[in-house]
């Protein structure tokens, strides 16, 4: 399982490590110390960014609308260049 170091956590939460430090330290988001770094799961980091997010119902499900017809899009593109013998554009 992939571990994410604070550096790579802050990059992440588009935040700086100091950030990272201060979302733990007042238990905001979960952090492993196996040793001397501070270590995070991405679920864990997945979980403070949902939590952290406040998006009105409407503007969620527009938005989870466009992300399933741009998948749907990207699938039938794939299945074409398939068809085609082709593998990309």
């Amino acid at each position: 399982m992939k571990l994410y170091t604070t550096k790579e956590a802050a990059e992440l939460l588009r935040m700086k490590p100091a950030g990272v430090y201060k979302m733990v330290n007042e238990g905001k988001l979960i952090a492993h110390k196996p040793g001397r770094d501070l270590l995070f799961k991405p679920k864990e980091i997945e979980d403070f960014i949902e939590r952290s997010l406040f998006v009105p119902k409407e503007i969620a499900a527009e938005n989870l609308k466009k992300q399933i017809i741009r998948e749907e899009m990207q699938k039938q593109i794939k299945r074409n260049l398939k068809r085609n013998g082709r593998t990309s554009l």
